[in-house]
């Protein structure tokens, strides 16, 4: 039998309500979609999971972008874990204030994606337009809820202009590309958070 991999998660999903036994957790709701870019049921993942690639062709497993067990053991720390509860918080009444905001972005971009290939029952570019509007109208509301939080923001080092721009280089990724996965938060748009909060905004192992 192969072994697994000392960065795949050991966790059974789609993770509980109240998960709390990886010190790595970070809760993420997840719009899957069907082969045919329909949208399945939500679930809650995490957000450090990304796809690893196993050494047997065509093998693939859910990797902790943390790293390996020792790696999240070191996770555990009172100031981060307190700051984990501010950003858990902050998630929580995005998700209850926008959550119809962002099942709208993700109907539409799987509406997007059917048009592309064909399969839709409007053009790409309309699909495309559709996509833009609604993503303006997300950026309106989250900017009023940020701005709401402005005090949970200012513990978790968070700049609400540093964050508006970290939304709209995301959507700027996110609306042409030819698949549903979050686009990768390039380094030089964390580097403008304050290096305090780079670890909310990239995995990094706080192994120093």
């Amino acid at each position: 039998m192969t072994p697994r991999p000392a960065d795949a998660c050991p966790y059974p999903r789609p993770f509980p309500p109240g998960f709390h036994e990886c010190p790595a957790y970070r809760s993420a709701r997840l719009m899957p979609l069907d082969s045919r870019y329909r949208p399945l049921k939500p679930e809650r993942t995490c957000q450090h999971l990304e796809v690893g690639a196993a050494t047997a062709a065509g093998r693939f497993y859910a990797r902790c972008a943390v790293g390996t067990a020792a790696d999240r053991q070191r996770w555990r720390d009172p100031d981060r874990e307190q700051l984990l509860a501010e950003a858990e918080a902050l998630t929580a009444v995005i998700e209850e204030r926008l959550g119809t905001r962002t099942e709208e972005l993700w109907v539409l971009k799987a509406r997007q994606l059917q048009a592309m290939e064909g399969a839709g029952t409007s053009s790409a570019a309309e699909a495309t337009w559709e996509l833009e509007q609604a993503t303006r109208r997300f950026m309106v509301d989250i900017e009023a809820v940020l701005r709401d939080e402005a005090d949970r923001l200012d513990r978790l080092n968070l700049p609400l202009d540093t964050c508006m721009e970290l939304f709209r280089e995301i959507f700027l990724r996110w609306v042409p590309q030819r698949s549903a996965e979050t686009p990768t938060i390039p380094d030089e748009l964390v580097e403008r958070f304050p290096e305090q909060a780079w670890w909310l905004l990239r995995p990094r192992t706080p192994a120093r």
